[in-house]
C-alpha cells in the first residue's frame, strides 16, 4: 500500500493507502480500488481506510504476515481513520497481564492484603497499561502500598512501538503527592511471582500494613529484596507449592517400592524430615560443612565420620543395618547418636539455604572470556571471569576478576592479574546481565589498559569498586592503609597553614600598596632580573616587619612613609600576625606576586608603563557597595586583572573603580540599571 499512483486530476504521484482515503467519486479512489482489487484484498474485508492491507479478523503477528503492528490502536475521536480491528502489541501486552492476573487475585486471600485492579487498556489519555494496585489494613489508599504496572512504550513519536515495562513500585515518602520507588522486572509473571514472594516477608508484610510512613521507613530493604529477587529469579507461589508437592510425591512413590509396607520416618533423627532432597550431596560437602562447626573449630575431622553422615544424609529412610562395613563402626551396639544428629543439623542448613535463595557455593559465576594476543613485548594470555561473591559486599555485587599470563620474546614468563567489584554511580550493585556486558566490551586488545586503570584506584579503603567508569577504594582500611592515612592528613594539615581565600587577598593588596608607595624609589627594575626581584622583595620584607614594632622603633620611624593606610586597624594588625605566622616561602610566593602584579611591565627611568584603566567614581556607602559587588559577579570580573577599587576616605565620600575598558560600557550599563549614577 505504499505504492505510489498517478493522481488523474493533478498529474502528481500519490500513494495508494492515501488515494483510498479520498471520496469514492474521485479518480484516484477508483483507481487505488482497482489496484486493490487486482492484489486480491477485498474492499469490504479491510480493516479500514488507515490500514486497507490489513484484513479484518487478523490479530496475531502471524496473521499479519509479517507485517509491522503499531503500539496501540488510538480510539476514533471523529469517527474515521481508525480500524478497532488491527492487530497492536498492546494486545499482546494485554494477554500476559490476563494470564498473571490470577496469580494477583489468589494473594488477597493468601495475605489477607487488598487488590484493586486499576488498568487502562483504552489509551484515551495515555499508553495503554495494566495496574494493580496492593494496599495493607492501615492503608488510606491505593497508592500507599505496592503498585504493580505493565505498560506499553512508544518512541519519540509517540506511536512507534519500543518495548514494555513491567514495574513494582512503592511509597519513597510519606507524602500522599510524593514519588516512587521502582524496581523493573523481565515480565508481569516475574513481577507477580516476586511480589507474592516478598508479600510472605514477616517484616514487608508488616510495614505494608503499617501504610504509607511505614512503607517509606523500609524503602530501602524493599527495594534491596526485590531487586535481589530480580537478580536471582526464585519459583516462588503456586508454582512454589506445585513443585514442592510434585516432589514429594516422587519420593513418596520411590519408598513405597522400596518398602512394602509402613514408609519409615528419617532413621537418623526422631523428627521428620519434611522437606525432600532433589540432589545427592557428596563426602566433600559434608566434611567442609562439618569443619564450619564451633565444636570442629580446634579438632579435626576424620573423614570416616564425614563418610557415615553423608550416607545418612543420602539414604533417607534405609536402616543403619544396611550401612556398608567399610564405614560402620567394629562395635556392634554403636547408635550413631552424634551422626543422626549431624545429618539431621546438615539437611536443615541446607534447606534453610534453598528457601533463602542463597547459593550453594560462595561464588556464582556470570560470565568467563579468554583473550589472547601479541604485541611488540610478547604474547598476553588474559582469562576475564565475572560473578558474585555471596560473602563479601552484601552477597549480591557482581565482582570481575582479571589474570594474565604474559611470554616475552625470549620466553621468559610473568604473570598478574586484580579484582574489583560492579557499582552504579549512585551506589547500587550491577545487574548480573550489566555484568556480563561489561565483560564482553573489555574483552579485546585493550584490556591491559583498562588492567592497569583498575591498579590505580583513588580513595581508601580495603575493596576496589569501579563506580560507573571510575575506580575507587570502599570499605574498612587496614592496619597499613591507617597509617597512609595519618600520615596524609598530618601533610594536609600542613599545607592548610598557607595563607588562602579571603585572608589572602587582603594581604595581598596590602603588599601590592606597600610596593605603590615604594615605587618612586625603584628604578631600572626588570621583573624578570633574579637579582631586582630580591632587592626589591627584601625592601618590602623588611617594610612589614617594621610595622609590627613600636612607634619608637628606629625601623618603624624610617619605613611609616610606605606603611599602607589604616595599618593600625584591628584586622590589619591581625592579618599581619597571619603572615609572620607563615614560614619563608609563603612569604615569598605573597610578596612575588605582588611585585608582578604591580610591576609586572617593568620601571625605566624612574616612569610606570602599566595598563591604562577607565575610571568610575561612585558612591562609597553601603548600599551602593553591595549592588556593585553583585554587578561585578554579574560580569565575572577578577580584582587586580579585570578592575581595581580604591576609596577616597576612610567613611563616606566617595570610591574610585578603575575597570578595563573593554568592560567599561557593560559596567556604566548596570550601574545606571541599578541607580547608582556614576561618574567618570
Amino acid at each position: 500500500m505504499d505504492k505510489e499512483i498517478k493522481n488523474p486530476k493533478t498529474g502528481n504521484k500519490i500513494k495508494v493507502r492515501t488515494a483510498l482515503q479520498l471520496p469514492d467519486e474521485h479518480p484516484a479512489n477508483k483507481k487505488a480500488k482497482d489496484m486493490v482489487a487486482k492484489a486480491g484484498i477485498d474492499k469490504d474485508d479491510v480493516g479500514g481506510p488507515s490500514y486497507p492491507n490489513v484484513k479484518k479478523g487478523v490479530k496475531t503477528s502471524k496473521q499479519a504476515k509479517g507485517k509491522d503492528k503499531p503500539a496501540f490502536v488510538k480510539p476514533s475521536t471523529t469517527g474515521q481513520g481508525y480500524s478497532y480491528d488491527e492487530p497492536s502489541h498492546a494486545d499482546d501486552v494485554e494477554d500476559n497481564w490476563d494470564k498473571a492476573s490470577k496469580g494477583f487475585d489468589s494473594m488477597a486471600d493468601k495475605y489477607g492484603v487488598r487488590i484493586d485492579d486499576q488498568s487502562d487498556w483504552s489509551g484515551y489519555e495515555n499508553n495503554p497499561q495494566g495496574e494493580y494496585s496492593v494496599s495493607g489494613k492501615n492503608s488510606k489508599d491505593p497508592g500507599d502500598g505496592f503498585s504493580v504496572y505493565s505498560t506499553v512504550e512508544t518512541g519519540e513519536d509517540g506511536e512507534s512501538y519500543d518495548g514494555n515495562k513491567n514495574i513494582i513500585a512503592f511509597p519513597q515518602d510519606d507524602d500522599p503527592f510524593g514519588g516512587q520507588v521502582e524496581v523493573e522486572f523481565d515480565s508481569i509473571g516475574d513481577a507477580q511471582k516476586a511480589l507474592d514472594d516478598i508479600l510472605s516477608d514477616k517484616r514487608i508484610k508488616k510495614v505494608l500494613d503499617g501504610g504509607r510512613g511505614s512503607m517509606a521507613k523500609a524503602k530501602d530493604y524493599i527495594k534491596k529484596e526485590l531487586e535481589s529477587w530480580e537478580a536471582n529469579p526464585k519459583i516462588s507461589g503456586a508454582d512454589a507449592a506445585d513443585d514442592a508437592n510434585a516432589k514429594m510425591d516422587a519420593a513418596e512413590k520411590a519408598a513405597k517400592k522400596k518398602k512394602k509396607g509402613k514408609i519409615k520416618s528419617n532413621p537418623f533423627s526422631k523428627k521428620e524430615v519434611k522437606e525432600s532432597k532433589g540432589r545427592r550431596f557428596t563426602v566433600k560437602e559434608v566434611r567442609m560443612w562439618m569443619k564450619k562447626l564451633e565444636e570442629n573449630r580446634y579438632k579435626k575431622v576424620y573423614n570416616s565420620d564425614a563418610r557415615r553422615v553423608a550416607w545418612m544424609v543420602n539414604n533417607e529412610g534405609v536402616e543403619l543395618s544396611e550401612m556398608p562395613k567399610s564405614m560402620s563402626k567394629k562395635w556392634t551396639k554403636a547408635q550413631y547418636g552424634r551422626e543422626r544428629y549431624l545429618a539431621t543439623e546438615f539437611v536443615k542448613s541446607k534447606s534453610e539455604q534453598m528457601n533463602e535463595g542463597k547459593l550453594t557455593e560462595g561464588f556464582k559465576k556470570i560470565a568467563k572470556k579468554n583473550v589472547k594476543y601479541k604485541d611488540k613485548t610478547g604474547t598476553y594470555n588474559w582469562q576475564i571471569e565475572s560473578g558474585i561473591d555471596t560473602d563479601v559486599m552484601g552477597g549480591n555485587t557482581p565482582k570481575i576478576i582479571l589474570s594474565y599470563q604474559h611470554e616475552d620474546e625470549k620466553g621468559f614468563p610473568t604473570s598478574g592479574g586484580n579484582f574489583f567489584w560492579l557499582k552504579e554511580k549512585d551506589g547500587t550493585p550491577y545487574t548480573p546481565q550489566k555484568a556480563k556486558a561489561l565483560v564482553n566490551k573489555i574483552s579485546n586488545k585493550k584490556i591491559g589498559d583498562f588492567h592497569r586503570k583498575s591498579t590505580k584506584p583513588s580513595g581508601s579503603g580495603n575493596l576496589i569498586v569501579m563506580k560507573g567508569n571510575k575506580f575507587i577504594r570502599e570499605g574498612k582500611l587496614t592496619s597499613e592503609q591507617k597509617l597512609r592515612e595519618s600520615i596524609r592528613e598530618i601533610i594536609k594539615e600542613q599545607l592548610n597553614e598557607a595563607i588562602t581565600g579571603s585572608d589572602r587577598k587582603i594581604l595581598f593588596i596590602l603588599v601590592r600598596e606597600i610596593v605603590r608607595n615604594l615605587k618612586s624609589k625603584i628604578k631600572n627594575f626588570d621583573v624578570n632580573n633574579k637579582s631586582h626581584m630580591n632587592r626589591v622583595g627584601s625592601s618590602i620584607l623588611a617594610i612589614i616587619r617594621a610595622m609590627s614594632y613600636s612607634p619608637d622603633n628606629m625601623n618603624y620611624k624610617n619605613f611609616k612613609k610606605y606603611f599602607p593606610k589604616n595599618f593600625n586597624s584591628k584586622l590589619i594588625q591581625k592579618k599581619l600576625k597571619q603572615f609572620h605566622s607563615q614560614n619563608d616561602k609563603v612569604q615569598i610566593t605573597l610578596v612575588t606576586q605582588a611585585i608582578k602584579n604591580e610591576l609586572g611591565a617593568g620601571v625605566k627611568e624612574g616612569k610606570l608603563t602599566e595598563v591604562k584603566f577607565k575610571k568610575v567614581i561612585l558612591p562609597n556607602d553601603m548600599k551602593t557597595k553591595i549592588k556593585v559587588s553583585k554587578m561585578i559577579k554579574q560580569l565575572k570580573l577578577k580584582i587586580d586583572k579585570d578592575y581595581d577599587v580604591k576609596a577616597l576616605k576612610a567613611r563616606g565620600g566617595d570610591q574610585v573603580i578603575s575597570i578595563l575598558p573593554k568592560h567599561y560600557n557593560k559596567f556604566i550599563e548596570l550601574a545606571m540599571q541599578n541607580k547608582l549614577n556614576p561618574r567618570g
